[in-house]
This record gives C-alpha cells, sequence and structure tokens, in this order.
C-alpha cells in the first residue's frame, strides 16, 4: 500500500484498555526518507465506521513540506530563568514574549495559575527569541 506516493502500512485491531474497555484501534505506518512515521487513531468499536474516513483522511495526509515559510521558521526557545524574588507569576513574565506566546501560555508551560506566589529560588520556563 501506498500513502502520497510513500510505502504504508495499515492495521486495526480491537485492544482492551486497563479499565477492561475495549477500543477500535486504527495504526498506519509510513516511510519516509528512512524512517517510519507512526500514526494511531481509535474510538469505541460501535464508533469506528463514523471515525474510520477522518482517520484515514489524517493519516494518508502524510506529506513532504515543501513551503518554505514552513522550511525556514526557527523554533521558539525556552530559556529556564532562576526567580530572584518571590512574586506572583503574572509579575515574572516579561512584557515582550515571542509571537504567538501570551502570558496565560507561560502560566500553562509552567503548569501554574497566574495569580500564583513564586517563591525565590524556583525555575521558570520563559520562551525567547533566540
Amino acid at each position: 500500500m501506498r500513502s502520497n506516493g510513500f510505502p504504508a502500512f495499515a492495521a486495526v485491531a480491537d485492544a482492551r484498555m486497563e479499565n477492561g474497555q475495549v477500543v477500535r484501534v486504527m495504526a498506519y505506518f509510513i516511510q519516509y526518507r528512512g524512517s517510519i512515521y507512526h500514526f494511531v487513531g481509535y474510538t469505541a468499536p460501535q464508533a469506528f465506521g463514523v471515525f474510520r474516513s477522518v482517520f484515514l483522511q489524517t493519516m494518508q495526509g502524510f506529506g513532504e513540506i515543501q513551503d518554505s515559510r514552513i522550511l525556514n521558521r526557527e523554533p521558539v526557545r525556552l530559556r529556564l530563568e532562576p526567580i530572584s524574588r518571590a512574586a506572583p507569576l503574572r509579575d515574572l513574565i516579561p512584557k515582550s514574549l515571542p509571537a504567538p506566546f501570551k502570558p496565560e501560555d507561560v502560566a500553562i508551560l509552567n503548569q501554574l495559575d497566574s495569580n500564583q506566589e513564586i517563591g525565590q529560588g524556583k525555575i521558570l520556563k520563559i520562551p525567547a527569541s533566540r
């Protein structure tokens, strides 16, 4: 089988989860440039017919990216920043963050609430441009 011209293999099976619930799983494997990419979709067996085409559309949509805007994009780096003073997280987040980050994203990234008091010495993950 092939997916967008790449060698591929698909398998469907039922599996029992730890809680005893049965799910139907579609596993899809695509060979690309010496690596195997693996996609998984699962749902209740009685709903599989509804989701099968969605799973296949997603899995068979795998392809080589050629858009230079995507290929030339640099990742956002994280800076590990030790906190020198106790303060609410909202006061410790830099005013200028790289797009598309907002202060709420920094709170989520650190698994904290923006009003939460942060103690001196704690290390925060802060998105940084280059």
